[in-house]
């Protein structure tokens, strides 16, 4: 899920402790009617005949991942979704479009209703049982009830509403024959939509009744201006639905069209199209009580409108069911004809495409749907978008949807205050790292070969086709105006010449050679000068030409580089008793030397991943604390009145050891340490390993569920208590005394931390001695140059947790 950043309890960035791990934030909705499955707030609905894959070729379609599941056999009763075209409700009148050719009257004002309820009963009481929930919808497409959106080749219901008048008084003239036309067949119309819905309504009051395409916005102008193409639905179009105020207000379902055609294929314009229409339909719902949104089930198919054997591509589901289910939708139907049963062909390659793109699909996005509901609504309601011509989307992290999808294990992130993939083709991400390969042109040397990769060298770069490249690919990751975390994360050399040692050393022998081959009558010595400098130079403009044009582009975002400040405290390789986890004062001096990259930076990202030889020991604090403590004195080297935010990079799973979790003591060790020295947050990094197994995912789940979901929780209220206490809630607490064994941790004597089957929850109030004991052991980094440090006292405490 991805997005704009926020903390618990409508906190800002800032006033809380954030525990990052790699949620589309949403708002809830009006009041609306419950999920049609409970524990699904957005539901995804299969309405084909594909059991005539299995009675004909054998081949069954996967559709355990449907909540619902229907046909479209005119023979198929007792259905959950229950299509009624219009041989199948009553008397339709309508007229054959080529030949004029009148059936059952043809026109609506001719239509005998007794006998059209009488019959229209008989079709409802054969295909609905009673007292059986589900979807009713009434597809009748020959003919609209408002006279002018019968245009094209439905213009002959208006001419021949015409006809008969004039036909009838010989004596009017054309404009007087329209005129009353338009007012019979209106009306005639209306009151056969009434009529049938209102019968449906009163026989089955269990189904959620509507017609299919209605709301419709006619946004196809894509037809005539792909460039320029908006998605908007027409003014005329938002007047003539209110317009039918009449029949929102009779209908206890919207069912929209978001099908679409090929042109649109794989293209932003699809996304529009749909946004605009789904946004119609929300507006639509609401029409009737802006109290209360009539539920909304999309129309999609999984082919193209235009080709039934090409399926929507994995972009196209995004910008169908994706964009459904994030503007608010109570989910999406799934309409198939007989094509996808012609043949065994088709029938395998419906099997292929439900196994290999929608079923994942549908997994991730109704499991993130129920998380954002359960996080931020409850489980009493269905999320929304904020901003719903955003780009935000309720999608699953790929390591937890992977467990999901593949072994049905879902892992429990509601206490992580942001969750993005690192994906390659993950986009609109709240934290986007720029790895080597997704960021404009990174040259660099095999360590093993020698092997140069775009010129190898940072001083044979072109940084104008750099720069092409690079702002290609931030505008390709983050949308405009996108608050978040952008990491640039470039691990291959270093940009200071000493610090290219071990197997980097190579990119200092290979620019000393450069010199030497221009130069043969230089030295060794003269060579290695020259070259540090031209390296330093150079690596310097690339880091600070990158990070600028990241800023530049995308200034809401908090830029700076993985792994900078680092202090290289390692040498409890060397002598773990007598370890102190201090930074070396060379490494302190060469941090120094980098005021140039901080002066740049917008946050900064030191590593504090443990290795297992750290495991449980007192080490592993201080050589995080050490770390951490580094960034915090880093961080003021540009201004002494402003610190820049560090968030540290965590692995919950030992650096060597990815199957061997961290002990609570290495919590309290990393993300401990982090928030008690004040550090804006931590980001948890994971890989794909989590995914790999069964037992992984079990490992996994079983880990958040006992041990970091507590102490997350437990951690981030503390983190919110001392900054109201302390920093009226414009700052965050940090250890007066760095070196302490201070922690932002609840008093166990006045807090629990609960466990129910809605999660965990802290119960207690801040009281006296929390206040006191806040301000023995921490001060205060304001998030203002106005003061914040101001104490409470107990007299003006309210309960607070």
């Amino acid at each position: 899920m991805h997005m704009k950043m926020l903390c618990i309890n409508r906190l800002s960035l800032r006033e809380c402790l954030i525990f990052l791990v790699l949620l589309n934030l949403c708002g809830s909705l009006p009041k609306s009617a419950p999920p049609l499955k409970p524990n699904f707030p957005f539901a995804f609905m299969w309405n084909a005949p594909s059991e005539l894959c299995e009675s004909r070729f054998g081949i069954s379609l996967d559709l355990r991942y449907a909540q619902l599941v229907s046909s479209t056999l005119k023979d198929a009763a007792n259905q959950s979704i229950t299509i009624f075209y219009t041989d199948r409700f009553g008397i339709f009148p309508y007229l054959d479009e080529d030949t004029g050719k009148a059936h059952s009257e043809g026109l609506p004002q001719h239509v005998d209703f007794k006998e059209h309820r009488e019959l229209a009963e008989d079709d409802i009481e054969f295909y609905i049982p009673v007292g059986q929930p589900g979807l009713a919808i009434l597809d009748f497409e020959e003919w609209r009830p408002q006279w002018a959106r019968n245009w094209g080749s439905k213009d002959i219901y208006r001419d021949k509403s015409i006809d008969k008048i004039m036909q009838n008084n010989l004596s009017i003239s054309y404009e007087k024959a329209e005129d009353k036309a338009i007012i019979e067949f209106e009306a005639a119309a209306k009151k056969y939509f009434m009529k049938s819905i209102n019968l449906g309504k009163k026989l089955r009051p269990k189904r959620l009744w509507g017609y299919y395409l209605y709301p419709d916005c006619y946004n196809y102008d894509y037809n005539q201006d792909m460039i320029d193409y908006t998605g908007k639905c027409p003014e005329i179009e938002k007047d003539r639905n209110d317009e039918l105020l009449w029949l929102w207000e009779a209908s206890t379902a919207l069912y929209p069209s978001i099908y679409l055609e090929l042109i649109l294929k794989g293209t932003r314009q699809a996304a529009l199209f749909v946004r605009h229409r789904i946004q119609e339909s929300m507006r639509v719902s609401m029409l009737p009580n802006a109290s209360y949104s009539i539920p909304i089930y999309a129309y999609i198919r999984i082919v193209y409108k235009d080709n039934e054997h090409d399926y929507l591509s994995m972009p196209d589901l995004v910008s169908t069911i994706g964009e459904a289910a994030a503007l608010g939708a109570a989910g999406v139907v799934s309409w198939g004809g007989m094509d996808v049963t012609e043949s065994e062909d088709t029938c395998f390659a419906a099997r292929r495409y439900l196994e290999k793109t929608l079923n994942p699909y549908i997994l991730n996005i109704t499991t993130a749907a129920s998380l954002c509901s359960k996080a931020l609504c409850r489980d009493k309601g269905r999320c929304v978008r904020k901003n719903w011509d955003s780009e935000d989307y309720l999608h699953l992290d790929p390591s937890s949807e992977l467990c999901e999808s593949r072994y049905g294990i879902s892992l429990d992130l509601r206490y992580a205050q942001l969750v993005s993939s690192t994906l390659k083709d993950a986009t609109n991400q709240s934290i986007t790292i720029f790895y080597t390969d997704r960021f404009g042109i990174f040259p660099y040397l095999d360590e093993d070969t020698g092997e140069a990769h775009s010129e190898g060298l940072p001083q044979l770069i072109d940084f104008k086709e750099h720069g092409e490249l690079a702002e290609d690919d931030i505008e390709f990751y983050i949308p405009v105006d996108q608050p978040g975390l952008a990491i640039l994360d470039f691990e291959e050399w270093r940009p200071q010449w000493a610090r290219n040692w071990g197997s980097k050393d190579i990119y200092r022998e290979i620019s000393i050679d450069m010199i030497m081959q221009k130069d043969l009558s230089v030295s060794h010595d003269e060579a290695e000068d020259i070259a540090e400098r031209v390296f330093e130079a150079a690596a310097k403009k690339y880091f600070v030409k990158s990070i600028n044009l990241g800023k530049k582009l995308r200034p809401k975002r908090l830029w700076g580089y993985y792994l900078y400040p680092d202090c290289y405290n390692y040498d409890y390789h060397h002598d773990m008793i007598g370890y102190t986890g201090k930074c070396p004062e060379i490494e302190k001096d060469r941090n120094d030397e980098l005021l140039w990259l901080w002066k740049e930076s917008t946050a900064l990202y030191p590593s504090i991943y443990l290795e297992l030889i750290l495991k449980g020991t007192r080490q592993a604090a201080l050589f995080v604390r050490h770390r951490i403590q580094e960034s915090m004195r880093v961080s003021i080297l540009p201004d002494k009145n402003y610190a820049i935010p560090t968030y540290a990079y965590i692995r919950i799973v030992y650096k060597d050891g990815d199957e061997d979790y961290l002990t609570k003591p290495d919590l309290v060790s990393t993300i401990g340490e982090a928030a008690a020295l004040g550090a804006a947050g931590v980001v948890s990094w994971g890989d794909m390993k989590v995914t790999e197994s069964e037992d992984n995912c079990f490992a996994a789940r079983r880990y958040l569920e006992k041990t970091l979901n507590p102490y997350i929780l437990n951690v981030t209220t503390a983190a919110r208590l001392c900054s109201k206490a302390l920093c009226s809630s414009n700052g965050r607490c940090a250890r007066k005394n760095w070196d302490s064994e201070d922690y932002l941790h609840l008093d166990p004597s006045r807090y629990r931390i609960k466990w129910s089957r809605k999660g965990y929850t802290v119960k207690g109030h801040l009281s006296q001695p929390d206040v006191d004991w806040f301000e023995k052991r921490f001060n205060c980094l304001c998030y203002t140059d106005d003061p914040c440090y101001s104490p409470i006292t107990f007299n003006k405490v309210s309960n607070f947790v």
